[in-house]
């Protein structure tokens, strides 16, 4: 082979070398631009006949953006989620929310009375709160550009340069702590706190979300605006648009964001919490007539396989009010309490299952003794077909009707960022609410309680501590063993 020959094949090796490098590269870019997942899109377009039909994007300092158009109504909503609810306070109790409240008393260049002011002339409304998962800063305004765009600069301004002064935090802080101490009087809020303390007793759910009275006096504008600097970031938020604005218009308000925004990081992920292994009772007394009783225990977050089945459950056994069977049983056949409700409360980290009641301090142990029965009961029996349709219909109708306005939409939009479902979510979980059975719902509750887990708070009068506190402490060990036989029957001959 000569040697211009052997340059010829060198160059034609050369090009098929790069060529294959070219098309791998092109076929590995394009399998990954295809995921369906959020996180992997720059952005991502609504399916054909979408429910809800959301777009997302995520920005170049990774604000992840949800916008959904209805041009229905001149009006927008906006959503700001930022990962800094109370799980994030650390020692310091109450920060997180404080943090949040004091966002609208002033900007480096605001005072708080300007900001009132300015949303005011712009027909713009303003609100924030937290949770122990999140915080959620909103924004209603009209959809023409020349008021929604100062507001939402003002909004801007308020979230990223807030200056947290010192009178306005000595005003928040003696607000929260009458809250507080309110609180302290209440048999409701009493148990509630109790009742997270002792279900999350190592994990950050463990404590109520305004704090406590003694942290709450000991909080600094240091560590406000510390916290601020480390949670309040494009990486660490999420922002929802809905209304009648267009894409590109969303897209605007996303950048001014972004532009006057830290990139930061963000926050660390925190694992699910576990139920505790030893089920527990405890008594708290206040001077009142009315006693607090919760039962309950960790439950699920929104990925549990059996979400929809739950969800359906809880509607039947006490999520409807009068029409539950708890409703049925406890207070409008026999008249043992005030009220009653079952819950399960979707926390990222596992929020709990509980049943709660209110009742006068003879009825306790009666009331008690009939809820236990009424959940063995529950967890024995599968549902009926009546009982399943008329839930099904009304929990479809319930978020039928809530896409009906876009808070509703806004609200759900929410929701999917803040659990990180999918985008189609909406339409694949009424599907599962229509495929789940009776034998799925009873399946999906023995799976998920245990009478191991439970925590029992009751509040109430003094005189529970000699006439009713033994007996519901017996009652609680008695149907708790039951409970568990009839879950687990063979438990005695597997240990």
């Amino acid at each position: 082979m000569t040697d211009t020959m052997k340059k010829i094949w060198g160059v034609l090796a050369l090009i098929i070398i790069i060529g294959s490098f070219v098309w791998l590269t092109t076929r590995f870019d394009n399998k990954s631009s295809n995921s369906d997942s959020p996180e992997a899109n720059a952005s991502i377009s609504p399916e054909e006949n979408a429910l809800v039909p959301i777009h997302f994007w995520q920005t170049s300092k990774g604000l992840k953006v949800y916008f959904v158009e209805r041009p229905d109504i001149p009006m927008v909503e906006l959503r700001l989620i930022i990962d800094s609810g109370s799980k994030r306070d650390g020692t310091a109790y109450g920060l997180s929310y404080l943090t949040a409240q004091m966002i609208k008393n002033g900007t480096i260049n605001l005072s708080d009375n300007d900001i009132a002011t300015k949303f005011d002339e712009l027909g713009a409304q303003y609100n924030s709160g937290s949770n122990r998962d999140v915080s959620i800063f909103s924004l209603t305004s009209l959809s023409d550009l020349k008021y929604l765009n100062p507001a939402f600069d003002l909004f801007t301004q308020m979230i990223t340069q807030p200056s947290f002064p010192e009178n306005a935090l000595a005003r928040e802080q003696m607000q929260i702590i009458q809250s507080l101490e309110y609180q302290e009087k209440q048999p409701a809020s009493v148990a509630s706190l109790k009742f997270y303390a002792l279900n999350y007793q190592d994990y950050p759910y463990n404590h109520g979300v305004l704090g406590t009275i003694d942290t709450v006096k000991t909080l600094s504008q240091e560590q406000l605006k510390q916290f601020h600097a480390t949670y309040y970031n494009t990486r660490n938020a999420e922002l929802v648009i809905v209304g009648d604005v267009s894409l590109d218009d969303a897209e605007n308000l996303a950048e001014t964001l972004e532009n006057e925004w830290i990139e930061g990081d963000k926050a660390a992920w925190i694992p699910p919490a576990t139920p505790i292994t030893e089920a527990i009772t405890a008594f708290e007394f206040l001077p009142t007539q009315q006693s607090r009783v919760i039962i309950g225990q960790v439950g699920i977050n929104a990925d549990n396989p059996h979400y929809a089945a739950l969800n359906l459950g809880n509607y039947i056994l006490g999520g409807s009010s009068l029409k539950s069977r708890l409703g049925e049983k406890i207070r409008v056949e026999q008249g043992l309490v005030y009220s009653i409700n079952s819950n399960f409360n979707e926390l990222k980290g596992r929020g709990p299952f509980s049943i709660s009641f209110s009742t006068s301090s003879n009825q306790v142990n009666h009331a008690y003794q009939a809820t236990l029965e009424t959940l063995q009961d529950f967890l024995q029996t599968k549902v009926s077909d009546e009982e399943l349709s008329l839930a099904k219909n009304t929990l479809t109708t319930r978020l039928n009707l809530g896409i009906s306005s876009n808070a509703g939409v806004a609200q759900l939009v929410t929701n999917i960022a803040t659990q990180g479902w999918p985008l189609d979510w909406l339409s694949n979980y009424i599907e599962s609410l229509n495929n789940v059975t009776p034998e799925s719902i009873q399946q999906a509750f023995n799976e998920t309680l245990s009478p191991k887990h439970l925590v029992t708070v009751v509040v109430g009068s003094e005189d529970l501590d000699t006439t009713h506190a033994n007996l519901v402490e017996k009652l609680f060990e008695s149907k708790t063993a039951e409970l568990d036989n009839n879950i687990n029957p063979d438990s005695e001959n597997s240990e």
